[in-house]
C-alpha cells in the first residue's frame, strides 16, 4: 500500500537528524489499519493450522514475521508521535493495547514448545488475543484523532 506523501508530511530542518522529522498522526493512522488487518490475516492462518493440528510453516511462519514487523514500525512511530508532544492526552490503554500483540509474540518466542502442533494451538490462542487488543487500541485511537475521546 502506498501512501501519499500528502499524509506523510515529512519536513526536514537538516538533513538526517531525525529530531528534526515531522510524522503526521495519519502514518500511524495508517500503518495502524495495516496492524490489523496484518493481525487479522495471521490469525486465520494459524487458527486453520491449529485446527488442523498442522505446524507453522510456510506462509504462516512469513505472516508471522510481517504482522511483528508491522507491529514494530508502529511501535516506534507512536514513539515519535508522542515525542513530538501528538497524542499526550491519549488513553493509556491505547498503549498499552497497541503493545500486547508485540508482547505475546516476544513471550511465545521464549517457550521451548516440544510439539509443533502444541505450538501452533498456542500462538493461534495468542493471535486471537493479540488481534482483540490490537483492534482496540486502533478503534481509540481513531476516536482520540477524530475528537471521540
Amino acid at each position: 500500500m502506498l501512501i501519499p506523501a500528502a499524509v506523510l508530511a515529512v519536513a526536514v530542518e537538516q538533513e538526517g537528524v531525525i529530531d528534526n522529522i515531522f510524522v503526521s498522526p495519519r502514518v500511524h493512522e495508517a500503518t495502524g489499519g495495516l496492524v490489523v488487518l496484518a493481525m487479522l490475516v495471521t490469525t486465520g492462518w494459524v487458527g486453520r493450522l491449529a485446527l488442523a493440528n498442522r505446524p507453522i510453516e510456510g506462509g504462516a511462519r512469513v505472516s508471522l514475521i510481517v504482522t511483528q514487523i508491522l507491529l514494530m514500525v508502529q511501535a516506534l512511530i507512536g514513539i515519535k508521535l508522542l515525542d513530538q508532544g501528538l497524542g499526550v492526552l491519549q488513553l493509556y490503554i491505547h498503549y498499552v493495547g497497541g503493545l500486547i500483540p508485540l508482547g505475546l509474540f516476544v513471550a511465545a518466542g521464549w517457550v521451548s514448545w516440544r510439539d509443533p502442533a502444541v505450538r501452533t494451538r498456542a500462538i493461534a490462542v495468542l493471535s486471537v488475543i493479540g488481534t482483540l487488543s490490537a483492534g482496540m487500541a486502533f478503534v481509540i485511537g481513531r476516536a482520540y484523532v477524530q475528537g471521540g475521546l
